[in-house]
């Protein structure tokens, strides 16, 4: 649904080995509103940068002088079969984050899979960003499937502080492993992957960092599969004079979680009446009744929000203060 990005081919000059090539192009969505989040307090719609959106971008390679690539099989309208049996379709996905110092801090969650016939084990690292590890950190949130899997595994790793059994702090200018992560026969497991700035925030400049984690088989450097991530530290928020700046932060626990209640903890800098809570799904559309705070009180506070009846997917909680909205990710299982 994002449309064509380039008409006209591309043409790459010869690479010598290890050598790369960037291309600039251009994107005109057919409608930039699909890769906004949709927020509609008390019943007005209102369209807002998310703190994340999923990417990917598909390419075709027309020609190349060493080898020949061609169609296999008759292309089909789902895109799937065609990556799979076309080996001239290239993919990159990449996940966009925004953060700044009222959103200071955005969270995803991946998916680590043993495609193998066998039970066997991966290493999952994620190499340092020296421009991003001056201004924020980054954290590693596991399910317990991938915990269990790594344990089997003796826990071995490296570029991290524990903080508890579930999550690691990914310690600055240094590459993140994890090792031996052994897992059975197309089990699936979850590894979240958190960005936050400083706090205080001390940067002036806004710029954006890519990281890439890969999974690769064991004590090696063969990948099996990676996701890209460009995380966008922005301006909003910023203010040069030094005046007071309205922050707010929240965290869901337990997040993923089963229908049913969740805790909400909220820690803000400022105080205000008819702060609400509301729960969305990818296409914007409420999922629960409003929950209303009532009076939010700078320092921090603890809201119990109901997800009775909501089906397993990924949402967007989003919480609505002084007409702004602060918006973090719910797994329901």
């Amino acid at each position: 649904m994002g449309g064509e990005v380039n008409t006209a081919p591309i043409n790459i000059p010869p690479l010598p080995p290890g050598g790369e090539y960037v291309a600039n192009i251009a994107w005109f969505p057919p409608n930039p509103f699909w890769y906004g989040t949709r927020i509609r307090p008390f019943g007005i719609g209102v369209n807002i940068i998310p703190d994340s959106v999923d990417v990917c971008l598909l390419g075709r390679i027309l020609h190349c002088e060493r080898d020949s690539f061609g169609l296999t099989r008759k292309e089909v309208q789902n895109i799937k079969p065609n990556i799979y049996h076309n080996n001239n379709i290239v993919t990159r996905n990449v996940k966009l984050f925004n953060i700044n110092r009222i959103q200071r801090k955005s969270m995803t969650w991946l998916v680590v899979r043993n495609p193998d016939d066998q039970t066997s084990c991966t290493d999952i690292k994620l190499p340092a960003n020296t421009g991003f590890s001056a201004v924020g950190s980054v954290k590693i949130h596991l399910d317990e499937k991938l915990l269990d899997a790594w344990e089997a595994g003796g826990l071995s790793g490296s570029g991290y502080t524990m903080l508890d059994s579930g999550t690691l702090q990914v310690t600055p200018y240094q590459t993140f492993e994890m090792n031996n992560i052994c897992l059975d026969i197309n089990e699936i497991a979850q590894i979240g992957v958190e960005f936050e700035l400083d706090s205080p925030a001390t940067f002036t400049t806004a710029a954006t960092y890519p990281f890439t984690m890969g999974q690769y088989m064991p004590s090696t450097d063969n990948i099996v599969g990676a996701v890209n991530f460009d995380v966008t530290v922005s301006l909003d928020g910023y203010d040069s004079s030094g005046d007071h700046v309205d922050s707010l932060e929240f965290a869901i626990s337990p997040n993923p979680t089963f229908p049913g209640l969740v805790q909400v903890s909220i820690d803000c800098n400022f105080s205000t009446s008819g702060a609400t809570i509301n729960v969305y799904d990818g296409l914007g559309n409420p999922v629960i009744t409003p929950h209303y705070i009532g009076t939010l009180s700078s320092g921090g506070q603890i809201e119990s929000v109901n997800l009775n009846g909501v089906s397993s997917g990924a949402y967007n909680m989003v919480i609505t203060a002084n007409g702004v909205n602060y918006s973090g990710i719910v797994i329901v299982l």
